[in-house]
This record gives structure tokens, sequence and C-alpha cells, in this order.
């Protein structure tokens, strides 16, 4: 258990680094704070990359589809499979070159650790709070056991750039490669859609009402999804999740609250804001199916970057800090509390075997 909180805490460690070589060099040390963020998020890969296999609850089938498609022939690797074509190639081509179950999670791990370093950059704030947030409220774990889904995740995440700078083909590209992973990538061009409208009642009410509509139509919704997507997911009853509902939601409206009232409503603010509010979506969804877990975590990192700029955006050094720690504390009290219940079988943490 002590391996995870120390690197959910590292990102501090190496962010103190930072603040500290900026005063001795800042423009040379600003050119360079790529190299902070990977310093700061490269323990968190590291377990991913070199976890056991029984660690992560589809790891092991993962693993094995991997050693199974090495002897695959390139004429048959389609035949009989629901996964994307985009991974059984990149599948197929990582196993020409190793036959190695832990090279492969590495390979998968470093992809991840590319997008979350490619999207941190383009922060304007605090990369290091940003990587705590990550770590600490659920998607850090996701990436223990949906190798897929996380490909295309971090594939997406290096469109964010596109997003910022209206370079809507850039985007798409992404997107569409992303796609050919894992085909729930394709709720990604929400966030282009989304991102540039203006964040008022009257959007917050439209969004309401988006979220109550598909609530009373789910059934509907995800047959036209399955039948869109060739999936065949279907609702699964929870009993779960109103915890981290409850807890998103409130982080949310605070950290809107904290952008309006310090008047920091900036183009990424309300672009951060508006993303935040499909992950919250996709969370009152969760609370009638698991199914609705999983796309929210395309989302999640726009929300922690949201919860960054919030805290950064108050003016006051000392009401700053103080809301910083509690959150903090709150946060880590949290990602304790899920290794008790959701994250239970991840501990203890143990290295491939």
């Amino acid at each position: 258990m002590l391996v995870y909180v120390a690197v959910a805490l590292f990102p501090f460690l190496i962010g103190e680094m930072y603040k500290s070589d900026l005063k001795k060099n800042e423009k040379y040390v600003r050119a360079k704070r790529w190299i902070y963020i990977l310093l700061a998020a490269l323990p968190m890969f590291v377990l991913i990359g070199f976890r056991n296999q029984n660690l992560g609850a589809d790891t092991g089938v993962y693993l094995r589809h991997f050693s199974q498609i090495r002897k695959t022939s390139w004429s048959n690797l389609f035949d009989d499979t629901r996964m994307e074509y985009g991974y059984l190639i990149f599948v197929k081509i990582v196993g020409i070159f190793t036959k190695s179950q832990l090279m492969f999670q590495v390979i998968c791990a470093t992809i991840y650790l590319i997008g979350i370093l490619g999207f941190c950059n383009q922060l304007e704030n605090s990369p290091f709070l940003f990587l705590f947030f990550f770590c600490t409220l659920g998607t850090f774990t996701f990436m223990f056991t949906g190798i897929r889904q996380c490909l295309a995740m971090s594939i997406c995440l290096l469109s964010y750039r596109y997003v910022k700078r209206k370079k809507f083909w850039k985007f798409l590209f992404c997107v569409a490669l992303a796609f050919f992973f894992h085909k729930s990538s394709i709720l990604f061009v929400a966030v282009y859609i989304i991102y540039r409208r203006k964040f008022n009642l009257a959007n917050l009410i439209l969004y309401g009402i988006i979220c109550i509509v598909s609530i009373l139509f789910l059934d509907r919704i995800q047959e036209w999804l399955n039948s869109a997507l060739d999936y065949d997911y279907e609702i699964e009853s929870t009993g779960s999740g109103i915890v981290y509902f409850l807890f998103l939601t409130l982080l949310t409206a605070f950290s809107v609250f904290l952008i309006i009232i310090n008047k920091k409503m900036t183009k990424e603010a309300q672009g951060l804001i508006n993303v935040s509010i499909i992950t919250v979506f996709f969370w009152a969804l969760r609370l009638f199916t698991r199914v609705a877990e999983r796309p929210s975590y395309y989302f999640l990192f726009f929300s922690f970057a949201m919860f960054v700029y919030a805290i950064q955006s108050i003016k006051d050094a000392r009401e700053r800090d103080i809301v910083k720690i509690f959150l903090i504390l709150l946060c880590m009290a949290l990602y304790i509390y899920r290794f008790m219940g959701n994250f239970a079988s991840l501990v203890p943490y143990s290295f491939f075997s």
C-alpha cells in the first residue's frame, strides 16, 4: 500500500525541484518543463509496466492474447475476434520484435506515459498537481487493466493541442487512430464540439436535460451503441459509485465556483469546465449502469486539469495553500479508501514474474 501512496506524492517532490530550478534559470527550465513532468510521472508508469500478470482484472487475458497473436499468421489475424483491427496489428507488430509479455506491458505503459506527458505539457498550470489527481482519483488504477482503451485514451490525449489550436483535421486523425484501438474513443469527438461553448446558465440547463433524457432512455441508447460499435455490453446493475459521484460533482462545482469568483474564466478554463461536465454526466449514468464508468475515463483528465486551474486561480497565496492542502488530504483519503475496497486486488503490489 505504501508504494501507491509514494507514487501519488512523488510529483510534489519534483514540483518543488522545478520551482527551485526556475529561480536559477527560468528561461531554460521552462523550456525543459517536459523533463520534470516525465520524472514526476515515471514511477507511476513503472508500476504499471512492471506489474505482476495477476494485478488488474484483464491483465492476464491481454497477456495470453499477446502470446496467442504472436503465433497467429497475418492471414488469420482478424478471424473470429471482436477486438479492433488497429489493436491486433499493434500486438502483432510488437510480437515480431519480442515474445516477452513483460516487454509488451512496458511498451503499452510507455505509450500511456507519452499521452500523459503530451497532455500535461499543454496545461497552463501545475502539471505536478494534475499528476496527483490523475493518480488518486481512479485513472491511474484503471491503467492496470484496460489495455486497449488505455492505448486509445493516450492517443486521444495527444490531440488536446489540436483542440486548443482549432486544428480539426489533425484532431480527427488522432481520434480515428484511437478508434482502431478501442471504438469507444469515438465519444472523444465531444471534446472538440463542447470545448469552446460558453459556460452559462442556458448551456448548463441544456446539459442537465441531456443527462436526464439519457437516463430515461438508457436501454435504447445502450442498444444503439452496441449496434453502432459492434459491442455486446448490457445494462449492469450497480450498488456502488455514489460516493465517487458525489465527490466528483462537489469538487467540480467547487472548482467552477473558485474560477468564477476569482475572475479566471479564460478560454482554457471554460473548455476544461465544459469537458468536466461530460465526466459528471457519465458518472451520473454510472449510478444506473457500470458500463458508463469506462467512457468517463476519456474525460476525467480534463476534470483533473480543471481542479488544478481552480486552485491556481485563488489570488491569496495563503488561502490557495489551505485549499490545496485540504483537497490533497481529501483525495488521498479517498485513494486509500478505494484501495481497501474497489482496488483491493492491487494490494500488495508485486512485480512481473
